[in-house]
């Protein structure tokens, strides 16, 4: 409490000595502290474990749907007969090179982080 502190604070300016009762239960505040302490870094390592099994799942899942956009491409495939068969119809426009490009960085960096999980 705020009066037995200042209490106490008094007493200490004024080069009291301390009763065993005191002694003791500085020695068992200390004791509480170490323990705490010891208590706040296993929590801290279980937080980190969760966020990297949290951040695992992300990248993978962010792998699973840039591997399948891939595939399926917007704007679909040409089924024409001709040259152009089984191109993407959108080949040629830059929204779809710009959307090669970004599902590519993403592919090549979520599955950096799953490996880099497992390092």
């Amino acid at each position: 409490t705020p009066n037995e502190s200042s209490i106490e604070g008094n007493l200490e300016s004024a080069g009291t000595a301390h009763g065993w009762r005191n002694i003791i239960r500085k020695r068992k505040d200390e004791i509480m502290r170490r323990t705490t302490d010891a208590e706040e870094k296993k929590n801290i390592e279980v937080d980190i474990r969760k966020t990297a099994e949290t951040q695992l799942i992300v990248a993978a899942l962010i792998a699973a749907v840039t591997f399948a956009a891939g595939f399926t491409v917007p704007g679909g495939y040409d089924n024409n007969h001709g040259p152009d068969n089984g191109m993407p119809v959108l080949v040629r426009k830059a929204a779809f090179k710009t959307f090669v490009i970004t599902d590519t960085i993403g592919m090549i960096f979520s599955t950096c982080a799953v490996f880099l999980h497992f390092i």
